[in-house]
């Protein structure tokens, strides 16, 4: 079979070792691999068994099955003359799916089951199992490596319920009041309050007898000398 692969890059990156280790797998079987990229140039950070060329060249030749999984090179995808195109799904909100998902006769693939089953529900047919793209004899932790790791996964999910269960109890903390409390405290009398205390003492001594007039200059000198008596000025200057 004739199997030809497009990616953007063939940089460090996980998306492209899973396309070498899948040509070297299906070179392996005896498929002839051909992978398509801008350069051209085979990978220099991984041994890739198959053939590799440029997209421009992707144009003039032909192939059973082309597999591709990037907006950027969806167009070289589509134009290469195959008798089937897979667009292999490997991110969530990946930005060339809809162009994938609108096109009927692009099949699609995906990574991992939970994202194959997510693709499903929203292009409504039928998506291929394509977990895999690990050599396990090369890309594998060492065991006490794993054993290490299985603690550190397990203090994360630890540490993401202590903060799922705590995290009500900080807002609530730190949202202020509405009503701050204040302590209970005697104010200091007010202007409007001494006024009525000297009027109740005013009238308390107009009904043993007299208010003296010396007592009322010695409280408002300046109402004594206007001529006005502090008992009936008093609410006019307090609002009364």
């Amino acid at each position: 079979m004739n199997i030809a692969l497009f990616l953007p890059h063939v940089g460090v990156f996980g998306g492209v070792r899973r396309y070498l280790e899948l040509g070297n797998e299906w070179t392996a079987a005896g498929h002839a691999v051909t992978l398509h990229h801008p350069a051209g140039t085979p990978p220099g950070w991984l041994p890739f068994a198959g053939r590799t060329a440029t997209l421009d060249a992707a144009r003039a030749t032909e192939s059973d099955v082309a597999i591709g999984g990037d907006a950027g090179t969806y167009t070289a995808l589509r134009t290469h003359r195959s008798r089937r195109h897979v667009y292999y799904c490997v991110l969530e909100g990946d930005p060339g799916l809809p162009a994938a998902i609108a096109d009927r006769s692009v099949t699609l693939m995906a990574n991992s089951g939970p994202l194959r089953h997510q693709l499903e529900r929203r292009a409504h047919r039928k998506v291929l199992d394509g977990a895999g793209g690990i050599r396990t004899e090369r890309f594998r932790p060492a065991p006490a490596l794993r054993a290490r790791g299985a603690r550190l996964r397990l203090r994360a999910r630890v540490h993401a319920q202590r903060h799922h269960q705590l995290r009500a109890p900080r807002r609530e903390r730190a949202r202020p009041l509405a009503e701050p409390l204040v302590a209970a405290r005697r104010h200091p009398p007010t202007a409007r309050r001494r006024a009525a205390a000297r009027s109740a003492r005013g009238r308390g001594a107009g009904e043993r007898g007299a208010v003296g007039v010396g007592a009322a200059r010695r409280e408002h000198p300046r109402a004594a000398r206007a001529g006005v008596s502090p008992l009936r000025r008093a609410p006019q200057r307090f609002g009364r």
